[in-house]
């Protein structure tokens, strides 16, 4: 059916277009209501096509009308095994003619176009058992399983995408007295934002320093990546369904190395990645081209290759993630768009109102958004506040949204390329102690086979062959098993990601009788095997993970929650500064195995005799848990009105302890709240110093984003000795003007009402202004120099207001007011058609609309005339 035009040339024929609107029948969609978009392990919405195109929609041209219509069709990534093709249906709607002025003059409009049946081939069952690892000190596995070591310390690139800009780097540094290599360091780009986690700061070719994990999520995009973390196990989900899992919570030196870190790829890494994960094959696995290098040669599989395949992924000095400001997040990014048109909508609805979600960077939708998952960890931009501590050894990273939400990441420091590559791999060959080669197999084999059985093994693609064979080596190097619990660990999450996206053994007809008559998939049996430690008896393992009983915490319920957290500490070693930042809550550090926090203060209050004092009694309340290592305590809002009750007060502060489980409380921490430039505080013995002078500026940053919810607000008047005046806003109080002393600024306090000017009695009795000072002789100086410098003022004006009025009388009579003003500002006639040799791409307050006390025509001056919103801020827009 032809599509009308009016004008018979083709050029104006591609111009008018009927629209087609593509979407997928309601009829196939399985469930209706909230349920249909829940998560699963996956952390993927179900789908079945989706377009690379900008719209759910095509356009037919009055050109084109006769031409077959190709509609390019992706087969949607789910991340399962269907093991089986799909079939699915695609409507084309055209416009209703009842749903636009004058429809049903078009031939097109309320035409039934038959369903087009699409069949969806899965491919994505050539990724089962395709994972890479690494794990200990460090073992790995490629994607495509081929196992091999490397023991040399530094930053290595893990895994990378060639095309899109979605990376994961892996740092490593010396561990058991020099005799191995373990992850401490794990740094995940998607786009421009980038999560990290490290648990070192210092990395040479002798040692490793290590601490609790520093967490911080560096993100301008809320959908750049889906992050879950369960007891320190974290899992990190790309754009493309590529998904990233590390633990800090298994094995040897709990909390203080990353037991493994796994990198499953989707089905559009195949032949697109990278790194120590290796290439990964089109087709089934192969690990003959595991070991490709940068240049894209590849090199043999063998031993001999491992140290040259490693050496070539050691990060370019451009690639670093563990350093301050990572080039990679300074990229621009242009990627293939996708889109998901989404179900026939209800009879009526207009083409621009249909369901769709398009911007996709690939062909699939992430089913949670960062800001209900990720929020939970400090989360920064590219150009959030980051500064150096007072003592050189700490960079506060401050959020740019919220003031004192900081945290202290250690400075890291990372020994030079060539010295790390030096380190020799030292080799042993007898076996420690009473161990000997069967008696660590027997241990090996044993523990592993217990926690994951043949039966799992064979359902998830894996052989156990491997992780026996480096438990042993790690018994031989170590002289004991300390290296085992993230062995099994690793394994047990290799097995828990194949079954739960194998669809087959979670359908219906695959069930299996239990105790009171219920029914479970053979997938849910599996994976209520593969909980760590079998949740230590304190918990029951549901799809591989542990719901702990009441008292009890931990990735594996291990821990006893009666233990309230230790080692807690304040960032910026306890002091807020009342300049920067709003001193409303504080975040605190640590290790936190619940995700019930109970935070418990008493505040106190330093006066400027040197004395302090407890002022409250103890409060509990609920504390924010943001994630393992990281909670945030509100502080009482009581505070401010406090202290602003008097100005003996030049510090305060709160004691803070934490607790899991609302009795038992840790060791205390305190926070000293100041101003850090008018007073020099020293929290270890609770004393302060007042410094001869503050800056005239006291608003800081942070209370002037908040004013609203400030309780006071600060003025400082200088003089020889810098005083605070402080005014009450519970008081109702007109703006004023303050003078400094030294007559030579005046500061204002900005507000959206209109300053008007009082003498200093009126300021005194209106805004309850108080102030402290420092003897009887400075209280009559200063009242001296503020009357003379009032009068003074007065006089001055007088005198310009007089000259002025001479001027204009003069001018007046000479007849020369409007040959002055053109003369000077050169406004071209309103009937020429000459451009006016002012922009207007200026803002309105900057120009001006008088001179002296001498008004504008303001209906024919093109500098101070009104204008509306276009023509003020439109930019080259001259005309008037």
């Amino acid at each position: 059916m032809p599509v009308g035009c009016i004008s018979g040339s083709n050029q104006a024929r591609k111009g008018c277009v009927y629209k087609l609107r593509l979407v997928q029948p309601d009829y196939q969609i399985n469930c209706k209501g909230d349920g249909c978009d829940a998560c699963d392990t996956r952390n993927i919405q179900n789908g079945d096509i989706t377009f690379p195109r900008s719209d759910c929609s095509y356009n037919i041209t009055s050109a084109t009308w006769d031409q077959p219509l190709i509609l390019k069709i992706t087969g949607y990534v789910n991340g399962q095994y269907d093991y089986a093709d799909r079939t699915t249906y695609l409507r084309v709607v055209s416009q209703g003619g009842n749903q636009y002025v004058d429809g049903g003059l078009f031939a097109w409009d309320n035409v039934q176009i038959p369903d087009i049946k699409i069949t969806v081939t899965d491919e994505e069952h050539q990724m089962a058992g395709r994972v890479c690892e690494s794990f200990n000190d460090p073992h790995f596995y490629t994607a495509d399983r081929y196992r091999w070591d490397d023991y040399k310390p530094g930053e290595y690139i893990l895994y990378r995408h060639k095309t899109k800009p979605y990376q994961v780097n892996a740092l490593y540094g010396i561990c058991n007295s020099g005799y191995a290599n373990c992850n401490c360091g794990v740094a995940i780009r998607s786009g421009n934002s980038m999560f990290v986690m490290r648990t070192c700061d210092y990395i040479s070719q002798y040692e490793t320093r290590t601490h609790s994990p520093d967490i911080e999520m560096r993100s301008c995009d809320d959908s750049s990546m889906i992050i879950k973390e369960n007891g320190g196990t974290y899992t990190v989900t790309l754009p493309i369904g590529t998904e990233v899992k590390f633990s800090t919570s298994s094995g040897w030196g709990h909390d203080q190395y990353i037991g493994y870190i796994h990198v499953k790829p989707s089905l559009l890494d195949v032949e697109n990645s990278e790194g120590l994960c290796g290439y990964v094959s089109g087709g089934s696995m192969d690990t003959s081209d595991d070991f490709t290098l940068r240049d894209g040669t590849t090199i043999a599989t063998t031993h001999a290759n491992w140290e040259t395949f490693a050496e070539n992924w050691r990060v370019l000095d451009a690639e670093r993630f563990f350093v301050d400001k990572p080039l990679v997040l300074r990229q621009e990014i242009h990627l293939q768009q996708y889109c998901i048109c989404g179900e026939t909508e209800d009879e009526g609805t207009q083409l621009n109102e249909f369901s769709y979600k398009c911007g996709l960077e690939g062909p699939l939708k992430n089913c949670l958004s960062q800001t209900r998952e990720a929020a939970v960890f400090h989360k920064t931009c590219s150009s959030s506040r980051r500064k150096r501590s007072v003592d050189g050894h700490h960079i506060i990273t401050k959020s740019l949204t919220d003031s004192d939400d900081i945290i202290d990441n250690r400075e890291m420091y990372i020994a030079p390329d060539s010295e790390l590559s030096a380190v020799e791999i030292i080799h042993i060959d007898k076996w420690p102690g009473n161990w000997t080669e069967v008696k660590a197999r027997e241990v090996c084999q044993s523990s592993i086979t217990e926690a994951v059985g043949d039966e799992i093994l064979e359902t998830s693609h894996t052989k156990s062959d491997g992780y026996i064979e480096t438990c042993m080596f790690d018994i031989k190097l170590a002289g004991d098993t300390r290296f085992l619990e993230a062995t099994v660990s690793s394994l047990q999450e290799v097995a828990i990601s194949e079954i739960s996206r194998n669809v087959s053994l979670f359908i219906q007809d695959n069930t299996t009788e239990t105790t009171a008559n219920s029914k479970k998939s053979i997938g849910e049996m599996l994976l209520g095997n593969l909980c760590k430690n079998n949740c230590s008896k304190n918990g029951v393992c549901q799809k591989g993970v542990c719901i702990c009983n009441h008292g009890f915490g931990r990735q594996d319920c291990s821990e006893d929650l009666t233990l309230p957290p230790r080692n807690i500490t304040i960032p910026m070693n306890g002091i807020c500064n009342t300049r920067e930042r709003l001193c409303a809550k504080t975040n605190i550090q640590g290790v936190f195995n619940s995700r019930n926090i109970t935070c418990r203060s008493r505040h106190w209050e330093m006066l400027k005799d040197g004395s302090w004092s407890y002022v409250s009694d103890y409060q509990t309340y609920d504390g924010q848990y943001r994630n393992s290592y990281l909670v945030s305590c509100e502080l009482p809002t009581a505070r401010r009105k406090k202290r602003a009750t008097s100005e003996s007060v030049i510090a305060d502060g709160y004691e803070i302890s934490l607790s899991t489980d609302g009795n038992n409380f840790g060791d205390s921490v305190k926070i000293m709240i100041y101003d850090l430039e008018c007073f020099s505080c020293y929290l270890e013995n609770n004393t302060c110093i007042e410094l001869d002078t503050c800056p005239i500026e006291t608003t800081t940053e942070a209370t002037t984003e908040h004013l609203a919810s400030m309780s006071s607000i600060s003025i400082t008047n200088t003089s020889t000795t810098t005083k605070s005046t402080t005014i009450n806003p519970a008081t109702p109080i007109t703006p004023v003007q303050s003078i400094s002393t030294t007559g030579s600024s005046t500061s204002l306090i900005s507000t959206e009402s209109t300053i008007k000017s009082v003498s200093t009695s009126e300021q005194k009795t209106e805004a309850s202004i108080t102030s402290t000072p420092k003897d009887d002789n400075s209280k009559s100086g200063n009242i001296i120099a503020i009357l003379g410098g009032v009068i003074g003022v007065v006089v001055i004006i007088i005198l310009i207001i007089s000259v002025m009025i001479y001027k204009k009388m003069k001018l007046k009579n000479n007849g020369h007011i409007e040959d002055n003003l053109s003369e000077q500002f050169q406004v071209p006639p309103k009937e020429t058609a000459m451009k006016p040799q002012f922009s207007d791409n200026y803002l309105r307050e900057k120009s001006n609309n008088s001179l002296g006390n001498l008004s504008f025509d303001l209906e024919t001056d093109n500098i101070s005339r009104p204008r509306t919103p276009v023509e003020l801020f439109a930019v080259g827009n001259n005309k008037q």
